[in-house]
């Protein structure tokens, strides 16, 4: 059974004879987030209650049949168990769906988490089409629920802050749980060390917003080699929405083709810099002019069209996309 993202929280007491859970999607913060509420609702529920994290090493050399097998009973305190799978191969779950219509899994509560999972996988349509699962699709975070978080985490750190404010932060805001509740952190910090209120220092809390973004950025596009590794390190280790980063490389693209044409057709490349809406920021100026001067204007078309297909995989699900982006930067870095 689909269960919007956006209900999910507040309808979770109704699923409280439900057993199977599937917490999918791009936005790994919210399905980490709504795996952490599930389990806190079985225990409330359930007195004797013990979460066993299974290992993808757990997984492979077991089989998933003997992992229900063993955990499907009390444990020596006579507790169920709560069996949280997270982000495994999905190859090492074929037979899920037999193994879970087969066998009465009496002391046992499944939490499976992924991000993409293609519309035709196995697990999603079992648990898509099951009225007995509860499968929660997370995708990036509205402007309703990026609000709804800031309020709170304001109102937890007993921080005032008006209605405008939190708006302003969420048209600013990435809709990736992980990466707004990162930058709600250093906001927080800022505002406790200061001793100010959130409008005295909003101008201070954009651009702590925006320099990682900004840095991320050029390091990707750098024509210093070990700038550009260190950069694609950090992106692979980090819990960056590759649909952000997609949209932060288009959108720096897009921005050098509008300078490049206007140069083209007779501007000075610092007037054509002036006109961009917001400027480019004075520490990037000199880099970016160099990457004005390195790409062609048919590159650039190139790379904005590739870009498209990219979005466009992780859309559908594509378990090609991360290779395809990644091929995609390594062709930026190496031009």
């Amino acid at each position: 059974m689909i269960v919007k993202s956006s209900i999910f929280k507040t309808n979770l007491p109704n699923y409280k004879n439900k057993r199977l859970f599937l917490f999918y999607g791009p936005n790994s913060g919210k399905v980490d987030s709504f795996a952490d509420i599930t389990k806190q609702s079985i225990k409330i529920i359930n007195e004797k209650i013990s979460v066993v994290n299974i290992s993808q090493e757990e997984l492979n050399q077991e089989g998933l049949e003997n992992i229900f097998l063993k955990y499907n009973s009390l444990d020596i305190f006579g507790n169920s168990n709560v069996l949280v799978f997270s982000g495994l191969d999905t190859k090492l779950f074929k037979g899920l769906k037999e193994n879970l219509q087969n066998k009465m899994l009496i002391n046992v509560f499944l939490i499976l988490k992924f991000e993409q999972l293609p519309k035709n996988n196995e697990i999603r349509l079992f648990f898509e089409e099951n009225d007995n699962c509860i499968c929660v699709p997370c995708y990036e975070e509205t402007s309703i629920e990026k609000t709804k978080i800031i309020e709170e985490v304001f109102k937890k750190e007993n921080i005032e802050i008006n209605d405008n404010n939190i708006r302003r932060l969420a048209e600013k805001f990435s809709g990736h749980r992980h990466e707004l509740t990162t930058e709600l952190e250093k906001i927080v910090v800022q505002l406790k060390a200061s001793g100010k209120n959130i409008s005295e220092l909003f101008i201070q809390v954009e651009s702590l917003l925006h320099t990682g973004e900004l840095d991320f950025v050029f390091q990707i596009t750098s024509s210093d080699k070990s700038v550009v590794t260190k950069a694609i390190n950090e992106m692979l280790l980090s819990k960056t929405n590759e649909i952000k980063i997609i949209n932060l490389l288009s959108s720096h693209f897009i921005k050098i083709l509008n300078v490049k044409s206007k140069v083209l057709n007779g501007a000075n490349i610092d007037q054509a810099l002036s006109s961009l809406k917001p400027q480019i920021f004075f520490k990037y100026t000199g880099q970016f002019k160099e990457q004005v001067n390195k790409w062609k204007l048919l590159e650039i078309y190139e790379i904005l069209k590739q870009f498209y297909f990219c979005q466009s995989y992780f859309i559908k699900g594509s378990l090609t996309a991360k290779h395809r982006l990644m091929f995609l930067i390594l062709k930026i870095a190496n031009k």
